[in-house]
């Protein structure tokens, strides 16, 4: 069986039904454009688009996102103290005294990739890329929390923005956003970022207080993305 010509650079095609080889940094990522002119459809390899491509430190002046570790503990759990009423609008709790628990569970979860933000020397939240979906180029931008003294000082847009372009440049063409119904300072915040809100998933989940929550689904292309310019 012959090849075609990918229309991606340094990538090559393998028929789908074949036994995918692994490279040194390659991981199976899209469906090459070329591939309705094969006889079998293919797979595009590229040295991009690795979700440990994603976890890696990102910088916006006094800004850092560092990935989580056991040492930030101490510093975000005390953070996540300062406002102990936002999580009941949280799927889990890391307030006290369930943040131990919660903290050690995030660090286990190879499907979340979690930042501690810094600002200067201090740790004043996490975020993390979740549901990252390689095959599909799709990822997820959530478990986000941000200290009450650095809300509304756009830290916010900063954080996402080092987040959402790090994702493209690592090939992802898609990132979700979700958020709970009750949450409309999130939904307005996602909305500002030129995500599009494509519909509601009721009763979606169960969050650690029982209660059965609606979930609005946001979506964000590359063409939406407006970036934030000083």
């Amino acid at each position: 069986m012959g090849q075609i010509e990918c229309l991606h650079e340094q990538c090559r095609l393998v028929p789908l039904a074949m036994p995918v080889p692994k490279m040194d940094g390659a991981v199976v990522f899209s469906r090459c454009p070329g591939w309705q002119d094969a006889p079998r459809f293919f797979t595009c390899l590229a040295m991009a688009a690795d979700s440990t491509d994603l976890l890696t430190p990102l910088r916006d002046h006094d800004l850092r996102l560092i990935p989580l570790e056991e040492s930030h503990r101490d510093a975000l759990r005390t953070a996540c103290a300062e406002d102990t009423d936002i999580w009941r609008i949280y799927a889990s709790n890391f307030g006290p005294p369930d943040f131990d628990r919660n903290f050690t569970a995030l660090l286990a979860n190879p499907g979340r990739l979690g930042f501690a933000i810094m600002l200067g020397d201090r740790l004043v939240g996490m975020t993390a890329y979740l549901r990252i979906d390689l095959p599909g180029d799709t990822l997820e931008i959530g478990n986000t929390y941000i200290a009450p003294s650095e809300r509304g000082t756009g830290l916010n847009r900063r954080v996402k923005r080092l987040m959402i372009e790090h994702a493209f440049a690592c090939h992802f063409r898609r990132i979700e956003f979700r958020v709970d119904t009750r949450n409309e300072r999130s939904q307005a915040a996602v909305l500002k970022l030129g995500a599009h809100r494509e519909g509601l998933l009721r009763a979606e989940r169960i969050i650690w207080t029982g209660h059965v929550r609606d979930t609005c689904l946001f979506g964000l292309l590359k063409s939406d993305w407006a970036p934030w310019t000083p």
